[in-house]
Protein backbone atom coordinates (compact mmCIF):
# COMPACT_ATOMS: atom_id res chain seq x y z
CA UNK A 1 0.00 0.00 0.00
CA UNK A 2 1.23 3.48 -0.80
CA UNK A 3 2.08 6.23 1.63
CA UNK A 4 -0.47 8.98 2.19
CA UNK A 5 0.34 12.60 2.95
CA UNK A 6 0.64 13.77 6.53
CA UNK A 7 1.91 16.91 8.21
CA UNK A 8 4.61 17.27 10.82
CA UNK A 9 2.96 20.48 12.10
CA UNK A 10 0.73 19.09 14.84
CA UNK A 11 -0.78 16.54 12.48
CA UNK A 12 -2.92 13.57 13.48
CA UNK A 13 -3.17 10.06 12.04
CA UNK A 14 -6.23 7.96 12.91
CA UNK A 15 -6.73 4.24 12.30
CA UNK A 16 -10.03 3.64 10.52
CA UNK A 17 -10.34 0.25 12.24
CA UNK A 18 -10.35 2.07 15.59
CA UNK A 19 -13.49 3.93 14.56
CA UNK A 20 -15.21 0.61 13.88
CA UNK A 21 -13.86 -1.02 17.05
CA UNK A 22 -15.02 1.92 19.19
CA UNK A 23 -18.32 2.20 17.27
CA UNK A 24 -17.66 5.80 16.25
CA UNK A 25 -19.45 6.90 13.11
CA UNK A 26 -17.80 9.03 10.49
CA UNK A 27 -20.23 11.81 11.48
CA UNK A 28 -18.99 11.71 15.08
CA UNK A 29 -15.42 11.96 13.82
CA UNK A 30 -16.36 14.94 11.63
CA UNK A 31 -17.84 16.65 14.69
CA UNK A 32 -14.78 15.89 16.84
CA UNK A 33 -12.42 17.12 14.11
CA UNK A 34 -14.51 20.20 13.33
CA UNK A 35 -12.42 22.87 11.67
CA UNK A 36 -9.44 20.59 11.04
CA UNK A 37 -8.63 19.67 7.46
CA UNK A 38 -8.59 16.09 6.28
CA UNK A 39 -5.27 15.83 4.44
CA UNK A 40 -5.56 12.32 3.05
CA UNK A 41 -7.21 8.96 3.52
CA UNK A 42 -6.82 5.41 2.32
CA UNK A 43 -8.42 2.12 3.30
CA UNK A 44 -6.69 2.07 6.69
CA UNK A 45 -5.76 5.60 7.77
CA UNK A 46 -6.98 9.18 7.94
CA UNK A 47 -4.57 12.11 8.30
CA UNK A 48 -5.58 15.55 9.58
CA UNK A 49 -3.87 18.87 10.14
CA UNK A 50 -2.13 21.07 10.55
CA UNK A 51 -3.26 22.25 13.96
CA UNK A 52 -2.02 25.67 14.95
CA UNK A 53 -0.33 25.79 18.33
CA UNK A 54 0.16 23.46 21.24
CA UNK A 55 -3.13 24.51 22.86
CA UNK A 56 -5.16 23.53 19.78
CA UNK A 57 -3.18 20.30 19.49
CA UNK A 58 -3.92 19.33 23.10
CA UNK A 59 -7.59 20.34 22.78
CA UNK A 60 -8.25 18.10 19.79
CA UNK A 61 -6.38 15.22 21.42
CA UNK A 62 -8.63 15.67 24.45
CA UNK A 63 -11.71 15.56 22.21
CA UNK A 64 -10.47 12.37 20.54
CA UNK A 65 -9.91 10.74 23.93
CA UNK A 66 -13.32 11.91 25.16
CA UNK A 67 -14.82 10.21 22.08
CA UNK A 68 -13.19 6.97 23.22
CA UNK A 69 -10.02 6.84 21.13
CA UNK A 70 -6.73 5.94 22.80
CA UNK A 71 -3.50 7.74 22.00
CA UNK A 72 -1.01 5.54 20.11
CA UNK A 73 -3.37 2.54 19.82
CA UNK A 74 -6.05 4.42 17.84
CA UNK A 75 -4.48 7.70 16.79
CA UNK A 76 -1.09 9.35 16.81
CA UNK A 77 0.18 12.91 16.66
CA UNK A 78 3.10 14.20 14.64
CA UNK A 79 4.80 17.39 15.72
CA UNK A 80 8.45 17.62 14.80
CA UNK A 81 10.76 19.88 12.85
CA UNK A 82 11.64 18.71 9.35
CA UNK A 83 13.48 20.48 6.56
CA UNK A 84 11.41 22.13 3.84
CA UNK A 85 12.86 19.83 1.18
CA UNK A 86 11.03 16.69 2.38
CA UNK A 87 7.39 15.64 2.67
CA UNK A 88 5.98 13.47 5.42
CA UNK A 89 3.89 10.41 4.58
CA UNK A 90 2.45 7.51 6.55
CA UNK A 91 1.57 3.95 5.66
CA UNK A 92 -0.41 1.24 7.44
CA UNK A 93 1.85 -1.48 8.75
CA UNK A 94 0.11 -4.83 8.66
Amino acid sequence: MAYIAATNECGLIIRKAALIEKKLSRQVLVEVMQGIDLIAENGDLLTFGPLFGEEAYRAIMGRLEAAGLDYVDDYFGLDMPVPSWIEIGVQWRS
